[in-house]
């Protein structure tokens, strides 16, 4: 049964702590068990909490027998990205500047979680900074993907990926700035939200983001999960204004509203501005495309009027002006001076990022004006589509690349490969379909479509209108009743009937 329990989805799981078919306290020794097998070699989690989670755990189960559960989260344990402050625990951020880093209190949205009943196990491995498309740092080493340990999870959030995949984790909470939360969903095979912009609070950050300006709205707190349910359980607990954050919004979330295949407008993109696709990873989501087909819904062939290199121009001067404040003055003269190499010439707004460091009024306001422009296409895109179906990223999960420079900037020479042995681009293969929607602040969502003939997971993204996260939600579970038939063992739960790489 411990298998069985640590892969169930959380709103199941939940179901049962409720009626007290399961303690909250046998549900940790599970997932405990796990952690202890297979967390060595994944390397998931990286500060571990068991003390207190059995405390919370002992709490929950006192607090239920007298009927006063502690909410809807009650006893369900969870983890957090190393980039969040859990207090007491460390927030390290992967970097040896915060290695002793103890964070003082919950970030806002740490703070819910716990309100909310569940329990925190402890924070998931990241890539310095969360800088890189890998989660690999000078801290902690390197997390592994479950379902092939020679190859990354993704980043920045790939230790918590791996842990949800893995069954070490119900939820974990993370950030999306350049496709941090989707990436890793697509490489480890489950479901991932990027909220609206300014929909859920991101203070508490390692280091803290300059929160109520632009450049902070490409980045959002959100879910990794194991089911769209669980994603609209998160949001539905996190979601709201915050006393410190006066730019989150407190419009309501609104209900579920459940959506019918046969009602849906779905406009799907095979891909993005010629970017090359793995043949792999184009055939499971034209198979996925055509199940779509045969429920009823209405798929048609279309894409935003989005010009996506200046979507990644705007992306690098906004995000690169960030870092250019948050690294030492040493780093933010050398950044203009490699913007000159040809890797980063080829990397998409790769010479704009590193020139960021020089950002003045005038390139600001030039960025700001196209971000709005960009806001405006895709919104007037969506007005004839109920969300809009891409990929996550032309490749699946990749093999440990190691980059070509130390430190935090993620410089990479090599070439990643294509399963036809077409080489492409590191920073294309990772980061081109996913920071455009950075940029615009639409909400997005991860679904697990399928498996490579390499077994490896592919997941797609579908975005939709700013501010109707709900809506988008209600789309992402109608899609996903495509995956619970004769996949739904491959797919929800591979650990229980394939026989895993690391088990």
């Amino acid at each position: 049964m411990t298998d069985e329990l640590a892969l169930a989805n959380a709103s199941e799981t939940l179901a049962r702590l409720r009626s007290s078919e399961l303690s909250a306290s046998a549900l940790l020794e599970a997932i405990w068990a796990r952690i202890q097998r297979d967390n060595p070699r994944l390397n998931a989690i990286v500060t571990l909490d068991i003390a207190g989670a059995r405390r919370r755990a002992q709490e929950a189960d006192e607090a239920l027998a007298h009927g006063k559960p502690f909410g809807p989260l009650h006893g369900l344990p969870i983890t957090i990205k190393d980039n969040i402050a859990v207090a007491g625990l460390r927030a390290t951020a992967g970097s040896r500047r915060y290695a002793a880093h103890i964070a003082p209190q919950d970030a806002p949205v740490v703070a819910r979680l716990r309100r909310a009943g569940a329990i925190l196990l402890g924070k998931t491995n990241l890539p310095e900074f969360a800088l890189d498309w890998q989660s690999d740092n000078p801290v902690f080493g390197r997390t592994n993907n479950p379902w092939d340990p020679t190859r990354t999870p993704g980043g920045s959030t790939g230790g918590g990926a791996a842990a949800v995949a893995a069954g070490l984790s119900f939820l974990e909470t993370g950030n999306d700035m350049g496709g941090s939360l989707r990436l890793p969903a697509h490489f480890c095979g489950i479901y991932a939200l990027a909220p609206s912009e300014d929909r859920v609070p991101k203070g508490g950050g390692i280091p803290p983001l300059p929160t109520g300006t632009t450049v902070a709205r490409l980045c959002r707190t959100g879910c990794l999960a194991r089911s769209v349910p669980d994603l609209r359980l998160w949001l539905q607990t996190v979601a709201g204004p915050c006393e410190n954050e006066a730019d989150i919004t407190c419009l309501p979330l609104g209900e579920p509203m459940p959506r019918s295949l046969r009602d849906l407008r779905i406009a799907w993109s095979p891909t993005l501005a010629d970017v090359p696709i793995d043949p792999e990873v184009a055939d499971v989501l034209e198979a996925f495309v055509q199940r779509l087909h045969a429920a009823g819904c209405q798929v048609g062939l279309a894409t935003p009027p989005i010009d996506l290199p200046t979507a990644w121009r705007v992306w690098a001067r906004l995000f690169g002006s960030i870092l250019a404040n948050a690294f030492p003055a040493w780093l933010r003269l050398a950044m203009p001076l490699l913007s000159g190499l040809p890797l980063v010439r080829s990397a998409p707004g790769g010479a704009e990022f590193l020139r960021a460091a020089d950002l003045n009024v005038s390139h600001y306001i030039a960025a700001e004006r196209d971000r709005y422009a960009l806001i405006a296409a895709l919104d007037h895109f969506l007005a004839d589509w109920d969300a809009w179906l891409l990929p996550v990223a032309p490749i699946a999960a990749f093999p440990h690349t190691p980059r070509a420079l130390p430190g935090p900037l993620p410089l990479y020479t090599a070439s990643l490969f294509l399963s036809n042995g077409e080489r492409i681009n590191y920073y294309q293969a990772t980061m081109s379909f996913t920071t455009p929607i950075n940029v615009t602040g639409h909400p997005a969502v991860v679904l697990p479509v399928g498996r490579t003939h390499s077994g490896l997971p592919v997941g797609a993204q579908i975005i939709g209108r700013r501010g109707a996260d709900m809506a988008l939600l209600d789309v992402a579970e109608a899609l996903s009743s495509l995956l619970k038939g004769e996949q739904a063992d491959e797919l929800d739960k591979p650990y229980l009937d394939r026989p895993a790489p690391i088990c």
